[in-house]
């Protein structure tokens, strides 16, 4: 799962009267979504305001930080959607009780230029092929090229670490200060990019 720091994050840019925009500027069309493993999405609602909705999926319940504009999806048996106003509903693109992995939901549900939040780096290569904007919670936005690289250099630990050449990996990563501004940072720029890349709403 992602820190703290970083559901809150996602939660104030969704809460904002913005709709998530860096500079509280007049938006453009498009039609990001943020979230993480999660998707998310700045959606236009009333004339020249963008509602930025915030979705977030995992595998079993989860408590959603304070806001709104946000939804929370558990995938499997118990799947359903609850939203910050806490009535829960079945997921507007595909019912997630049917599907196991929260990365074919998301793949299922995420559009082109929307923005996902993720650690994982075979799904940032899946998400990538459909045209989602992906980006990890240390503030980097993936790339077809950095994906390629982290999946090799991946592979080539596990390997030696199979070998019992490699360390374990570092599990438990400090998020400080500096990490939150670096993440807020890459989040406002993949807006930005989202909202310019989207078709006209």
């Amino acid at each position: 799962s992602l820190p703290r720091e970083v559901k809150n994050l996602i939660a104030r840019r969704a809460s904002s009267p913005q709709g998530g925009s860096p500079q509280g500027g007049s938006p453009q069309g498009g039609s990001p979504q943020v979230g993480s493993p999660q998707v998310g999405s700045p959606q236009v609602g009333s004339p020249g305001r963008v509602v930025t909705r915030a979705v977030f999926v995992a595998n079993r319940p989860m408590a959603l930080p304070p806001g709104s504009n946000l939804i929370a999806v558990t995938v499997g048996p118990a799947g359903a959607s609850k939203g910050s106003d806490g009535q829960v509903s079945p997921p507007a693109e595909q019912d997630a009780a049917v599907l196991d992995s929260a990365d074919d939901y998301i793949m299922s549900a995420a559009k082109p230029c929307e923005i996902l939040v993720t650690r994982d780096i075979p799904l940032a290569a899946r998400a990538l092929a459909a045209g989602i904007i992906a980006m990890n919670d240390r503030g980097a936005l993936w790339t077809e090229g950095d994906v390629r690289e982290r999946l090799s250099l991946r592979d080539h630990m596990a390997s030696l670490r199979e070998l019992g050449i490699a360390p374990p990996s570092a599990k438990g990563r400090n998020f400080g200060p500096k990490e939150a501004k670096a993440f807020a940072d890459a989040l406002d720029k993949a807006i930005t990019k989202s909202r310019a890349a989207g078709p006209a709403q």
